[in-house]
């Protein structure tokens, strides 16, 4: 039996952004959900739960589906719904330093192989992979914990979640913003193969309508972390071709989008 069909769940795996939160706690609070949440992972193990068929779609950004661009081919993505954009510097993901690194433009930065750490690091660092300034870690809980330790320099990581993994370490982490032109890129979108969409449309409508809904009910205090998408601001930058725009400002070429679920 497929594993995402049953009862019509519609599982959609998430990564470490502390934005996901609202959703989560709405979610929780219901008893008739249409989708259910994977948070905390990686791109690539998201993809990967994806690839199993463990996950209907994923939350990513534009930045690590270009920089993964190559390897995502044959499961032809498509954009069904743009969830997010980051609301300000404070509310993005971060650059951590260990306090005492090296000078900035001496910095050996810790970073998984592939995804958005590495999209986020060649913009802000272009010599870093060139010159061998790259620690290649395991995920994303492993970079944090290298700059902890001294094993590195710097890492890109949202605050609440490096705070979480540094656990009984004390903090010492110097979060500095992200530049404004990047922070303004970090959108959120849903992905889904498009055999998923052929498959299993009306489930992924129905998911898509209660995910906006639930985290446009956010506290006040959440917006500041992010701006959740009504459907008709999803539609209106899927349509518009903004999406697509943001996609190739980090080197993407072709990104497959729908505003169809969003109507």
């Amino acid at each position: 039996m497929d594993p995402i069909s049953t009862a019509e769940m519609i599982v959609i795996a998430g990564g470490t952004w502390s934005g996901y939160a609202p959703v989560q706690a709405a979610l929780s609070a219901r008893t008739d959900a249409a989708y259910a949440l994977r948070l905390g992972l990686s791109d690539e193990e998201r993809v990967n739960l994806m690839t199993r068929n463990e996950a209907a779609g994923v939350f990513i950004t534009p930045q690590a589906l270009a920089e993964m661009e190559n390897s995502l081919v044959s499961l032809e993505l498509v954009v069904i719904h743009v969830f997010a954009q980051t609301a300000s510097a404070a509310g993005g993901e971060h650059i951590l330093v260990n306090p005492e690194a090296r000078s900035q433009r001496d910095w050996r930065w810790a970073i998984p192989s592939r995804g958005f750490e590495n999209a986020i690091v060649c913009r802000v660092d272009p010599e870093a992979s060139s010159v061998g300034r790259i620690l290649r870690t395991r995920d994303r809980s492993s970079s944090i914990l290298a700059v902890a330790r001294g094993e590195a320099d710097a890492c890109v990581a949202d605050v609440s979640y490096a705070k979480s993994v540094v656990g009984e370490i004390p903090w010492r982490l110097d979060p500095r913003p992200l530049p404004d032109e990047i922070w303004r890129d970090l959108w959120t979108v849903l992905v889904v193969p498009r055999g998923r969409l052929s498959a299993d449309s009306q489930s992924l409508r129905s998911a898509v309508r209660q995910l906006s809904i639930d985290a446009r009910s956010a506290r006040p205090s959440a917006t500041s972390v992010g701006h959740y998408l009504s459907l008709e601001e999803s539609r209106h930058l899927i349509l518009t071709g903004q999406v697509l725009e943001n996609y190739r400002r980090w080197g993407g070429v072709e990104l497959a989008s729908t505003g169809d679920l969003l109507t």
